[in-house]
């Protein structure tokens, strides 16, 4: 190889490792300290509504099954007191 193909290639590896450094530099800067709280704090609403949700269909959820609980005892005590065949109750 000649010096001038040598140097050519030299040149453009040292710019394809400078435009590297250079785009890891930036994204580095990107996801810095304050980003990331700025992140969280810009999240911190969507985040609360979604527990909320959930908070609340747990709710619902305990509530349903002790009322369907309840239910079932009631119909099963009146098919007691009706005596009615054992293959009607639950």
């Amino acid at each position: 190889m000649s010096l001038s193909v040598i140097y050519t290639l030299s040149t453009q590896t040292q710019d394809v490792a400078e435009t590297i450094t250079e785009t890891v530099s930036n994204n580095v800067n990107f996801v810095s300290w304050n980003t990331l709280v700025q992140y969280f704090q810009d999240s911190l609403p969507t985040v609360l509504d979604f527990c909320m949700k959930v908070i609340i269909a747990v709710i619902v959820l305990l509530i349903g099954r002790r009322i369907i609980r309840f239910a079932m005892k009631a119909i099963c005590r009146s098919l007691d007191k009706t005596s009615l065949e054992t293959g009607m109750k639950a």
